[in-house]
């Protein structure tokens, strides 16, 4: 698998003729904050044009021929390029790759690409955002992982080896730093950053303000963007493995009739439930690190971040 290793630099030329369309604002994350919701919100909006798949991952990995295994990243400029090649005529065109942000590279490669970019990050109380994840990887079935706390000790070890990005529970989590990068390149008038404690309390409200802001009829605005890439984890994990087991599943998928599927299905689904709450002890514990980032989150995009420090917010530390 790629790493968020520092990307190799580009072989390609950048001289060749631009297409008519290119990105003119990027969502840069960060993971389980909501971009996904706001993604598919601003797919449905008639002026304009998301790239498929998602997140390319361009700005992380261009150049590197390496190859991945995750089939929908792009690393040729040409193939990014024509991920929006049916964008003619949209006001607004765009992606959304949440690795961008965490990334020490991403920054500077958007800017040299596309200067005039504008720049949308979705944050979340990083320790909540770490354990959404965690219990997002339990649901993937990212192997047998161990105890959030267990998680935790080993994620200096993938760190250090630039590796396992989905495991990088708290680091993804210090988002001063990370958009600092951004102000340091960007016009602060090109940088939007919104909460995702803002989306729950009035996303139509945010939708406004992020259509506004890309430039396109804000009467589209609606409450469409609550409850979108909702986390379940499993009741009991001997079941979740047993069918999620990759070969069983193609085997199944070739032999059993539609009817022990649906069956089957139904098993796996009615095995899901909500996450459980993080402690909240252990949730202040890990909060206290954060204090000076949040601090230069606040200095940075002017929010209050006072909910983020405090003990229990109401509603925090859900998956």
């Amino acid at each position: 698998m790629m790493t968020l290793a520092e990307p190799k630099a580009e072989m390609e030329s950048s001289g060749d003729t631009p297409p008519a369309a290119l990105p003119n604002f990027i969502m840069v994350g960060a993971p389980k904050c909501g971009t996904t919701a706001m993604f598919r919100y601003l797919s449905a909006h008639p002026e304009v044009f998301m790239s498929d798949p998602k997140e390319p991952m361009y700005f992380n990995y261009m150049g590197d021929g390496s190859g991945s295994d995750e089939a929908t990243y792009v690393t040729n400029w040409t193939e990014y390029r024509n991920l929006f090649s049916g964008a003619a005529g949209k006001a607004a065109i765009g992606e959304a790759s949440t690795w961008y942000l965490y990334s020490p590279a991403a920054a500077k490669r958007i800017h040299d690409r596309l200067p005039d970019a504008k720049i949308i990050a979705f944050l979340r109380q990083p320790v909540d955002r770490a354990w959404s994840l965690y219990n997002f990887n339990i649901q993937r079935r990212k192997g047998e992982l161990a105890t959030f706390e267990e998680e935790l000790a080993r994620e200096p070890e993938f760190v250090e080896k630039r590796s396992s990005w989905e495991r990088h529970y708290l680091g993804f989590g210090r988002y001063g730093e990370q958009l600092e990068r951004y102000y340091t390149l960007f016009p602060r008038e090109n940088i939007r950053v919104y909460l995702m404690d803002e989306i729950q309390a009035d996303s139509v409200a945010v939708a406004r303000d992020l259509l506004q802001f890309i430039g396109v009829d804000p009467s589209f605005a609606k409450d469409a963007v609550k409850g979108a890439n909702v986390t379940f984890v499993p009741k009991n994990k001997a079941i979740h493995k047993f069918f999620g087991n990759q070969g069983l599943r193609a085997l199944t998928a070739k032999i059993l009739p539609e009817a022990i599927k649906r069956r089957i299905r139904k098993v796996e689904r009615d095995n899901m439930t909500r996450p459980p709450k993080l402690d909240p002890a252990l949730r202040e514990k890990l909060t206290r690190p954060f204090h000076d980032d949040f601090r230069k989150i606040e200095e940075l995009t002017g929010k209050d971040l006072s909910a983020w420090y405090a003990k229990d917010s109401a509603g925090a530390a859900k998956g």
